[in-house]
């Protein structure tokens, strides 16, 4: 999508970015209601970090899955920092 590639080009990293958009699913089933999707955690061969982003109920909610053999935590802190900071600017 175009907010995956914005995100990719303001990040200058190398990952890959799931972006499931938009969930279109009812909220509310009889006396049930359901609050909040998260995002599927995918495993992906050799990528070494990997974001989920989806909407649902108006919320975007995203994750970052890393193998820390090869990332450490720290990194992948940083990018969380990027990522959120990107959105706040693109969604402006």
């Amino acid at each position: 999508s175009k907010l995956s590639a914005k995100i990719i080009n303001k990040l200058g990293t190398r990952l890959m970015v799931s972006n499931l958009g938009r969930i279109d699913i009812p909220s509310q089933y009889g006396e049930l209601e359901l609050v909040d999707l998260i995002p599927p955690i995918l495993v992906s061969g050799n990528t070494e970090k990997v974001i989920e982003l989806s909407t649902f109920n108006g919320k975007l909610n995203f994750a970052i899955t890393h193998d820390p053999n090869k990332v450490p935590t720290k990194v992948v802190e940083t990018i969380f920092s990027r990522v959120r900071n990107t959105i706040v600017l693109l969604s402006k």
